[in-house]
């Protein structure tokens, strides 16, 4: 096990276990408490289910912490921040927050882990990313197994893409523990589901994911230049969660322009109308979102391998970067000489050998 990549095999192998034990007593605490998710207009769901499997997800994330603990400030803060919003994820599934709570509350978390990752620059990323992640998530766990499916797909997408990533190095390996956390919870949510996560599980998967971004894009020297091996390395550890940017982003678009509340529950976004267009299994839809979100990464993989290894080449005549067209400079190779050229370098040689074997008076 000398391989760095066995030893993320603890943490995840711990946060599965520890998951996967809580689950069942969590549910029945759950039904006595009365932390039950009533079916609404946003629902895919028909039966009251018990929407505290956040809490499980976040033991297995506190074990699997625990046998491995950070050894940097970061990895603490990532820790603390991910935590601190599963807690107000919880107090909304209990008592139910109002959306500017919650917002402020995403802003702050991410501001002060941004702080501690990076200063003034972090506070900046931190703000912006941490909510959107968070956000996203929440928005999209909308159908069993969705969430935990992305979770494991971005996982190991980020480990194969960017192994030297601060998350393993010293941050104690957070991508390994959600997957491990998420690997543990879905089967009580598939294929049907026992439990739901709730917006204590999401914001939690979506707190690891932001922090886990945030420390990637903090690291970075450089954020401005798009050739940037390091930006473009980021950009493809991450980019299962364009799917879920880009469904949210467009379903808030929408209904923005039609003067619509934002912060009400509703079943405009791509997988569920997917789920509402034909007698589809939630697991279905939850696997052709990461198979979806698999072919994002590998294609912002490859424009990525474009773009570092093909830089823009601007000329006078030209006004896009060179690496849009799409192919591949050519290659300047020497043309192999003619017979006729060859014969002649010959005779020119021996001449001038003879000439200087000749004798001078």
């Amino acid at each position: 096990m000398g391989h760095p990549a066995f030893s993320l095999l603890i943490p995840f192998g711990v946060a599965a276990a520890v998951t996967a034990a809580s689950c069942p007593p969590i549910e029945r605490a759950s039904r006595r408490l009365g932390i039950i998710d009533t079916p609404n207009e946003r629902s895919s769901h028909t039966r009251e289910t018990p929407r505290s499997g956040g809490i499980a997800c976040a033991l297995g994330v506190a074990a699997a912490t625990i046998v491995r603990p950070p050894r940097t400030r970061g990895g603490i803060a990532a820790r603390i921040a991910t935590f601190a919003l599963a807690g107000v994820g919880l107090a909304d599934d209990k008592v139910g927050l109002p959306p500017a709570p919650r917002l402020a509350s995403q802003i702050a978390i991410g501001a002060l882990y941004g702080t501690a990752v990076a200063g003034r620059r972090g506070a900046l990323i931190g703000s912006a990313v941490m909510p959107a992640t968070v956000n996203a998530t929440n928005f999209m766990d909308g159908i069993n197994g969705i969430t935990g499916a992305t979770v494991l797909t971005w996982a190991v997408n980020h480990r194969l893409r960017h192994p030297n990533s601060p998350a393993y190095l010293t941050g104690g390996g957070m991508p390994a523990a959600a997957a491990g956390a998420a690997l543990g919870f879905l089967p009580f949510n598939v294929p049907s589901a026992r439990l739901f996560l709730g917006d204590s599980g999401s914001y939690l998967f979506g707190a690891a994911m932001g922090a886990t971004l945030i420390a990637d894009l903090t690291d970075l020297t450089d954020l401005t230049d798009p050739r940037s091996p390091g930006l473009s390395r980021v950009a493809a550890a991450h980019a299962p969660l364009l799917v879920y940017f880009a469904d949210t982003g467009v379903t808030l678009l929408r209904r923005a322009l039609r003067g619509e509340n934002l912060a009400a529950a509703h079943r405009e976004h791509v997988y569920q109308r997917i789920q509402a267009a034909g007698p589809y299994p939630h697991w279905a839809t939850a696997i052709s979102c990461a198979v979806t979100q698999a072919i994002a990464s590998a294609t912002v993989s490859n424009l990525s391998r474009r773009l570092t290894a093909h830089p823009a080449r601007l000329t006078d005549g030209e006004r896009y970067p060179y690496w849009i067209s799409w192919r591949a400079p050519r290659k300047t190779t020497l043309k192999e000489p003619s017979r006729t050229t060859r014969q002649l370098h010959r005779k020119r040689s021996q001449n001038r050998i003879g000439c200087s074997n000749r004798p001078r008076f």
